[in-house]
């Protein structure tokens, strides 16, 4: 939780406060993306790590003709 507040304050304290009503929500929007980024990077590297186990091999010979 710590580190959630610590980056609300960092994001609060970079907006410029010269930021228009209709470019507000993209500023929201990079914030969300960015919290919900830190918070899942240990999952998105596993989860990528499990598929990869769970997957059929494949060789190189079908990539190579995928690609073609």
């Amino acid at each position: 939780m710590h580190i959630i507040i610590h980056q609300v304050k960092s994001w609060l304290r970079t907006i410029p406060t010269h930021v228009s009503k209709q470019h507000i929500q993209k500023y929201f929007d990079e914030f969300a993306y960015r919290i919900n980024r830190s918070q899942s990077k240990k999952t998105i590297w596993h989860n990528t790590i499990i598929k990869m186990i769970k997957h059929k091999a494949i060789t190189q010979k079908q990539i190579v003709w995928k690609l073609n």
